[in-house]
């Protein structure tokens, strides 16, 4: 498989990854709202599995994570330098993002207790899957076990 193909394939599994998540919320603020029908409730929890299922090959098995959390010491040069500025970009749009859910739940009142677990754990999952996944767009290739 080429650079590019590969590199496509991990950008594509992040976007599905991340609508699956907010499919999730959004159907978790649906519940919420409308009420919890046995059909949401299947619904819901085929999205969250489908998350959990979808991180696994795009964020471990790609490499991505390991690359994302490894040890500096362990990088050369260029690895430091994507490793920080994914890690640059990816709280800048953590922040932006999680003031934004902040201020959406506020204004419209949508703030209870049981929707703002949900948007914890999507702000909990965001916070540490956000650097692998602008990795999976500013990296060429991701060193493999032996090579990170």
């Amino acid at each position: 498989m080429s650079v590019s193909e590969s590199q496509l394939k991990r950008r594509i599994g992040v976007v599905v990854n991340y609508g699956l998540l907010v499919l999730t919320l959004l159907l978790s603020l649906t519940g919420h709202l409308f009420g919890w029908s046995v059909g949401t409730k299947v619904c819901f929890c085929l999205l969250a599995i489908s998350v959990i299922v979808t991180f696994f090959p795009v964020h471990i098995r790609s490499g991505l994570w390991r690359l994302a959390h490894a040890k500096l010491e362990t990088l050369d040069e260029r690895e430091i330098q994507q490793n920080l500025q994914s890690l640059r970009h990816a709280y800048a749009v953590f922040t932006i993002a999680s003031l934004l859910i902040i201020l959406i739940l506020v204004v419209f009142g949508w703030g209870g207790q049981t929707r703002q677990l949900a948007v914890f754990w999507v702000l909990f999952y965001l916070a540490h899957t956000l650097p692998s996944s602008i990795l999976a767009w500013t990296v060429n290739r991701v060193p493999t076990k032996g090579e990170a």
